[in-house]
């Protein structure tokens, strides 16, 4: 009877490790700039894909905008020509971006080779794709002699390739929590770190 009851569990930390490896998942991701202007804007993604023996192929489709922590300042400039002296208040001056990513992600757990392990899983990846960017900014000047509003927008799109690694941990037999840090080297030039949870099937 032991020995049936030993053989149970053994058997069902085998499917555990089975079902968690092999099958369709989705993951839920939220972050922010790594380095420069953290939190000055969120990036949300999701993604949904299949794992196999520890390789990850998924889709994923992630923004970014810094709308709500946008650069903004205000300030007076001083400037002399001759017996001429300007005073300009500069008003408003804000600057926002955003990006929208469509990207292929290849990944790989080598966790997986630790015996009994079904909880831990570290995951480098990169990711191929196109972006989708658009920055936009004003400039409001004012002086005793003039008033100067000024509008400027970008706009560029192009593939990007993303570098990353992801680490997750297991709560249940189908849900995890992890953490991110990635780099996109061309059209976002941008490195997000963020949080995720993942739910496997």
């Amino acid at each position: 009877m032991k020995k049936m009851i030993l053989s149970l569990c053994l058997l069902g930390m085998s499917m555990t490790g089975w079902a968690q490896e092999n099958g369709v998942f989705v993951s839920v991701g939220v972050g922010t700039q790594a380095t420069s202007k953290a939190f000055r804007g969120a990036d949300v993604s999701m993604q949904a894909g299949y794992n196999y023996k520890g390789l990850d192929i998924s889709a994923q489709i992630d923004y970014y905008g810094n709308h709500w922590g946008r650069d903004a300042y205000t300030g007076l400039t001083y400037e002399e020509q001759g017996d001429n002296v300007f005073i300009i208040n500069n008003m408003n001056n804000k600057r926002s971006k955003s990006y929208t990513t469509l990207r292929l992600n290849l990944g790989y757990d080598p966790l997986r080779f630790i015996r009994g392990n079904w909880r831990h899983h570290l995951r480098p990846y990169v990711g191929l794709g196109y972006s989708v960017m658009h920055e936009s900014s004003n400039w409001d000047y004012k002086s005793e002699d003039f008033h100067k509003l000024e509008c400027m927008e970008w706009n560029d799109r192009g593939f990007e390739l993303t570098l990353g690694i992801a680490y997750d941990f297991n709560i249940t037999r189908h849900w995890a929590l992890g953490a991110f840090i990635e780099e996109s080297l061309l059209i976002r030039e941008q490195d997000v770190m963020g949080l995720r949870t993942r739910y496997s099937f």
